[in-house]
C-alpha cells in the first residue's frame, strides 16, 4: 500500500491546495491527515472547510487539543484565530479525531511522538513490535 501523508497544515490553504493537487502523480492508494490543521493566521476556517469534505484518515493533535480545550488566555495567536474562525461543525468534527488512528495491522498514524501523543498509542506500538530495542 502507497500512504501519502499531510501534516502541520496549520491553516495554510494554498499549500494544502498545492500538496493535494500534487497527489494524483503519486499514485498513491491512501492519503492521512497527522493533525495541525488549523492553527495559524492564514486561513483556519477555509482550510478547515477544505478539509473536512475529503474525509481523510486524520488524527489529533497538540493544536487541535490546545484550541479545543485551552482557555484563550492561555493560548498563543494562532491558536486563537483558529478558534474564532471555527465553526461549530469544525469544534465537534475536531473534537471526534483520534489521538492514534490505525490504518492496517502494520500502520499507526500519530502526531508527534507516542508518548506526547496518548498511552494509547504507546501501548499500541509496543504491541505492535515497535519501540527501543534492546541493548546488546
Amino acid at each position: 500500500m502507497r500512504i501519502s501523508v499531510t501534516s502541520d497544515v496549520h491553516g495554510n490553504q494554498r499549500a494544502l491546495n498545492a500538496d493535494l493537487a500534487d497527489l494524483p502523480a503519486r499514485d498513491v492508494d491512501l492519503t492521512v491527515n497527522l493533525a495541525d490543521i488549523l492553527s495559524g493566521v492564514l486561513q483556519p476556517k477555509e482550510t478547515a472547510d477544505r478539509l473536512i469534505p475529503l474525509d481523510l484518515p486524520t488524527v489529533r493533535g497538540n493544536h487541535e487539543r490546545q484550541v479545543l480545550t485551552d482557555s484563550p488566555d492561555k493560548m498563543g495567536l494562532a491558536d486563537r484565530l483558529a478558534r474564532d474562525a471555527m465553526t461549530a461543525e469544525h469544534s465537534d468534527g475536531f473534537e471526534a479525531l483520534p489521538p492514534p488512528l490505525e490504518i492496517s495491522k502494520d500502520v499507526l498514524a500519530f502526531h508527534g511522538s507516542p508518548p506526547m501523543t496518548s498511552p494509547t498509542c504507546s501501548r499500541r506500538l509496543t504491541q505492535m513490535g515497535c519501540g527501543p530495542r534492546p541493548r546488546e
